[in-house]
């Protein structure tokens, strides 16, 4: 197991040179025709103690502002925690399918495929936040016109309602780690899945945790299942308050797309009559055009005229893009005023380029 850093120039070559800990052996590697090194820390054998010991090296070396090339002790880590992780996604995953399942709305299968097409990210946006509370936080933050205070902020945010979809649908009560710490389960399981460096203090406070969540994970489906975990009414919208949270996902993914297609259609009206050859056919392969490539091989076409060419193929398109915009307008209502702007913007230029295209029925 071994752990290995690249260093440029020799400022901090004496300190390494002369750090040593415990059994660690270490070995300073040059680098041919060049002022970079490599200072290599290893132990000869593979176990959560060589990895602790290599992970104390590395929060020390990390002070130098290495580059670091391998780090056995974090790989180590990472696929140590990697089975609780796996494990806690599928159980969490289980706990609602079956609690979908047993409660009283019977859209079950809607629900439970819903969730089964939602990554880990999305489920606990769902589960764990409450975009009411995001807003009013905000907007009591910036309602606030004087130089406050880091306690000012805090108390304004603990006087705050926040009201998540698993304290109504499932309950305060159940699985209470996960709930309390769920965006630390969050990193936890990223630095995992991504193999992202983690040091030994990291490693074991994870552990700790996600094998507690397992166990009270474990417990609530042992609860579902016996029918006892049925103490409540909650169970009685659960499904449809994982419906309405997956809705309100889907509108959000829908409109950020609507909004990037818009840009990008606001965009092609932007370019210059200046711009290169290269960046004309850069906007038409980018957006309309599906024979790019014979396109680029008429270099005697002069500037002027492939903008021209492109104005057509850009005016060619609005109308299918306003048909689609209005399709999405009534989902897009907080949005009014940004869609509206842009499609003003397209109307302004379709206008000055005398064309016939008539957007009927859009507000103008």
């Amino acid at each position: 197991m071994k752990q290995e850093y690249l260093f440029t120039g020799n400022e901090n070559r004496k300190e390494i040179s002369e750090y040593s800990h415990k059994s660690v052996k270490k070995q300073i590697q040059e680098i041919d025709n060049s002022n970079c090194w490599i200072a290599r820390f290893s132990i000869d054998s593979e176990s959560e103690s060589s990895a602790k010991t290599l992970s104390d090296v590395h929060v020390h070396i990390k002070k130098y502002a290495p580059y670091v090339l391998s780090n056995e002790s974090s790989a180590y880590f990472n696929k140590a925690l990697f089975p609780h992780f796996n494990e806690f996604e599928r159980n969490l995953r289980k706990f609602l399918y079956l609690k979908s399942a047993l409660s009283t709305d019977k859209i079950d299968s809607e629900v439970i495929n819903n969730l089964e097409s939602k990554d880990f990210g999305e489920i606990f946006t769902a589960l764990f936040s409450d975009s009411v509370f995001v807003q009013n936080v905000k907007k009591a933050v910036n309602d606030k016109t004087w130089q406050f205070s880091k306690n000012e902020i805090i108390s304004t945010i603990q006087k705050t309602n926040e009201n998540t979809r698993w304290d109504t649908a499932i309950g305060e009560n159940v699985v209470p780690t996960l709930r309390l710490k769920f965006p630390k389960v969050k990193e936890y399981r990223n630095d995992v899945m991504h193999a992202h460096n983690i040091d030994y203090d990291d490693y074991s406070k994870a552990l700790k945790m996600i094998q507690k969540i397992n166990g009270e994970l474990t417990f609530a489906i042992s609860m579902l299942v016996d029918d006892k975990g049925s103490d409540s009414d909650n169970k009685f919208v659960f499904n449809e308050i994982i419906k309405n949270a997956i809705k309100e996902l889907d509108e959000a993914e829908q409109k950020t797309r609507t909004q990037e297609k818009l840009a990008a259609i606001r965009g092609s009206f932007l370019f210059n009559q200046d711009d290169s050859f290269t960046r004309i056919n850069d906007l038409r392969k980018q957006f309309f055009s599906s024979d790019a490539d014979s396109f680029s091989t008429q270099p005697e076409l002069s500037v002027p005229t492939l903008t021209q060419q492109m104005k057509e193929d850009v005016l060619g398109n609005i109308q299918p893009s306003i048909e689609e915009i209005k399709k999405n307008l009534g989902m897009l209502s907080q949005s009014q005023n940004s869609i509206n702007l842009h499609i003003k913007d397209l109307l302004k230029y379709v206008q000055s380029s005398n064309t016939d295209i008539n957007p009927e029925g859009l507000e103008k």
